[in-house]
C-alpha cells in the first residue's frame, strides 16, 4: 500500500489476513453510520471479519495469531 496514512509503505507484515477482513477494512475507513437492525424492510446482518486499518496506520499490537498449518 502507499498512501500517507500507511506506516510501513511497501513493507511486508506477515499478520493473517482473509478475504472477511476487507470489507470491516473499507467501512473503517470510509466512516458510514451504522443502519441498525433493518434496513429498507431487510434485517441487517452481522460483518464477519475484523478491520485491518490498524495494522495499515501502524498500531503495534498483532492484529491475529499468525497462520500455521494444522497437523496432517
Amino acid at each position: 500500500m502507499s498512501h500517507t496514512s500507511v506506516a510501513k509503505r511497501g513493507g511486508i507484515d506477515r499478520n493473517y489476513l482473509t478475504v472477511m477482513d476487507v470489507m470491516p477494512t473499507l467501512l473503517e475507513i470510509a466512516g458510514p453510520t451504522h443502519p441498525g437492525t433493518e434496513f429498507q424492510g431487510q434485517p441487517v446482518l452481522r460483518i464477519r471479519g475484523r478491520s485491518f486499518w490498524p495494522l495499515v496506520v501502524g498500531d503495534t499490537a498483532p492484529f491475529t495469531t499468525q497462520w500455521t498449518p494444522s497437523p496432517g
